[in-house]
């Protein structure tokens, strides 16, 4: 106290304020302003006796009846209130960082549903502007919210009504909603509420990812296992066929088209025998639209396919996606693709001791279709099948040839020894 008794406000302060002004100036006119009766209230900045400078906030007033004039300072310490300040606003700014860098969308919402911020990834998200983002609700018809398979998804289930409702977190609420060129988009969306100090609910804050892809990938592996379980219970029919065990050849061939049509989801599928001579093809199954009993596709000559020919003694497969620009298929265009509206083939090689002697030809007729791995693995195996129908049907008829040559032979024994 000693040592403050003689000095000026100047005398510990430094020699300018935050504002500029040195301090000896703006002591005086503060002091001069409250000895003509405006009291003051105004920060300082003081420095101590160590030399370290302290955030203050000061009260000047006049003190009447003393006959001279006199000022009375109060003065408290800001240094508390100035680093939670300092440690707020680096909070906030953390904050604000992180959440434009986040690798999700994010928005907040105030209790009535409106959408008062939203980041840069959000705006990635929903293909909009964030001023645009900022002129919606939670459920505006402009969203066109549909659950994941395109039904209704009602109010009191998305997200924020939850949060709204319950006060606690909600995750992974999964719906689509629709971009404004009309593609639509699965989002992952989680919420949690936005409470003040006071812990009273002033908002919601969501987080939400675009998972179209993931969904999508995830339906697909599920329609790979059911497409494969299916291909399986295929060849496993036509191998545990009595027919062929019994070297049905004919009875068989149905059976692999009328399966390959069912499991490739094609619109034909037939079976063709390589002649005798190796110089065409014939049919000998058919499975699909106006397929009788008997097979009525015309014969193709070798001679007119060579490209043809070639990728299937290549290969196992022909897999067209475009029959029509495949160099493998166009030669079958004029006679083929064309008279019968074939879009895209998937012909797999029908083999008897590495030679190849038939195919197995699967059609699509509504344009282009790319065939999955499964798929082509799936035709190769029935094409295999048949390889083996093919070959059992020849040791029947060997079989058969032998029973009516011994046959013969102990006729013409029994005729000698008469």
């Amino acid at each position: 106290r000693e040592e403050l008794i003689g000095l000026s406000p100047a005398d510990f302060s430094p020699p300018v304020q935050a504002d500029g002004r040195g301090s000896a100036e703006a002591a005086r006119d503060r002091i001069d302003a409250a000895l003509s009766g405006t009291p003051q209230l105004f920060n300082w900045v003081h420095r101590r006796k160590d030399g370290v400078l302290v955030d203050a906030e000061v009260v000047l007033c006049a003190i009447p009846g003393l006959g001279e004039p006199l000022c009375m300072a109060a003065i408290r310490d800001l240094s508390a209130r100035k680093a939670a300040e300092e440690a707020f606003r680096r909070e906030q700014d953390l904050v604000r960082v992180v959440t434009e860098i986040s690798p999700v969308g994010v928005v907040t919402l105030d209790p009535a549903g409106n959408i008062i911020f939203a980041n840069a990834r959000a705006e990635r998200i929903l293909r909009l502007r964030r001023s645009e983002i900022c002129e919606r609700r939670y459920n505006d018809p402009q969203w066109r919210i549909t659950d994941v398979d395109g039904g209704p998804f009602p109010d009191e289930a998305l997200p924020f009504s939850r949060v709204l409702s319950s006060g606690k977190p909600v995750y992974d609420v999964r719906h689509a909603i629709e971009h404004p060129g009309g593609a639509r988009a699965l989002l992952s969306i989680s919420g949690t509420p936005l409470l003040s100090e006071a812990g009273e609910m002033v908002g919601v804050v969501l987080t939400f990812d675009d998972i179209t892809a993931q969904i999508e990938e995830e339906r697909e592996k599920e329609n790979r296992w059911r497409r494969i379980e299916q291909q399986q219970a295929a060849i496993i029919r036509v191998a545990r066929d009595a027919a062929m065990a019994g070297g049905d050849f004919n009875t068989i061939s149905k059976l692999i088209v009328t399966l390959a049509t069912e499991a490739l989801g094609v619109t034909t599928s037939s079976l063709w025998l390589f002649s005798d001579d190796q110089t065409r093809l014939y049919c000998v199954a058919v499975s699909g639209p106006g397929a009788g009993a008997e097979p009525k596709l015309d014969d193709l000559k070798v001679a007119d396919m060579p490209n043809y020919i070639e990728a299937l003694e290549s290969g196992r497969h022909v897999d067209a996606a475009d029959a029509h620009h495949d160099p493998r298929t166009m030669q079958l265009l004029e006679n083929y693709l064309i008279p019968h509206e074939v879009g895209a083939l998937l012909d797999a090689s029908i083999r008897m001791g590495g030679r190849l002697v038939g195919v197995l030809c699967n059609e699509y007729h509504d344009g282009v279709r790319y065939w999955r791995p499964d798929e082509i693995q799936f035709a190769a195996e029935l094409a295999d099948q048949a390889a083996q129908a093919l070959a059992a049907q020849e040791r029947r008829r060997a079989e058969e040839d032998r029973v009516v040559f011994e046959a013969r032979m102990q006729q013409a024994q029994r005729l000698e020894s008469l």
